[in-house]
């Protein structure tokens, strides 16, 4: 179930797994991940992301939060060819900071399917639009970050492979219209099917971005390429026969 905006209803997923925020990000933050800055990456776009490094374990460090703000995971991109490439925090965070509580019922999975990443900062926004403009779904923070830093401020990222139920059911309530934009390869292209079936059963009406070649991911792409991806998109049927 999820709250409609009728009185008195209340959504399940709100105060669940929540972290304590100022000391959970305090380690991370203030330490510039210089890849990030050598791929084009701008200060702005990564304070705004709150992106971090964790030194000790050479992870990029990018917080989660579910749509109202409040922190409930962090997930860590190693640095360099640490296995596995992403991680979400959970006994990194008690090791590291044995004061801090992670709930006992913590599920990793839950975290990656209640929300999208950044979807926190363009959800009040969208929800309140008599015609909300497209919101751009990309697959992983990068992706998300490039397109943000491109022009494009209502963005967000997928945490897990594909999108769950619980996603669809946050964007059938926004009513806004949805721009796949996931990575161009084959893992891409099953996750787009993924969505854009789950999409059309809840009834959220969709496009998918066109890339312009066999680039892998929006951050792949010059600002006025991702431009051009974006505003030259195609509906399904022609997607999948082209």
């Amino acid at each position: 179930p999820i709250c409609r905006r009728r009185r008195g209803c209340t959504d399940p997923y709100r105060g669940r797994y929540i972290l304590d925020d100022a000391d959970t990000l305090t380690p991370y933050r203030g330490i510039t991940p210089k890849s990030l800055v050598d791929s084009g990456f701008t200060a702005e776009t990564l304070d705004f992301f709150e992106v971090g490094v964790d030194a000790e374990n050479l992870r990029i460090t990018y917080p989660i939060r579910n749509i109202y703000g409040e922190l409930v995971g962090i997930s860590g991109r190693a640095i360099g060819d640490a296995v596995p490439r992403y991680k979400i925090y959970k006994q990194e965070l008690t090791r590291q900071r044995p004061e801090l509580r992670v709930p006992e019922d913590y599920s990793i999975e839950d975290v990656k399917k209640a929300t999208m990443w950044n979807f926190h900062t363009v959800y009040a926004a969208l929800i309140s639009s008599p015609a909300p403009e497209p919101l751009v779904i990309t697959e992983g923070f990068k992706a998300c970050m490039w397109t943000w830093q491109s022009g494009y401020k209502q963005a967000v990222a997928l945490i897990g492979s594909y999108l769950s139920d619980r996603q669809a059911e946050l964007l059938a309530r926004l009513a806004a219209p949805v721009l796949l934009f996931l990575d161009n390869n084959e893992a891409g292209t099953v996750g787009t099917d993924k969505a854009a079936f789950i999409l059309h059963r809840y009834g959220v009406p969709f496009r998918i971005a066109r890339y312009p070649d066999e680039r892998e991911q929006p951050d792949a792409l010059e600002p006025e390429e991702l431009n051009h991806a974006l505003n030259h998109n195609l509906d399904y049927y022609t997607w999948r026969t082209t």
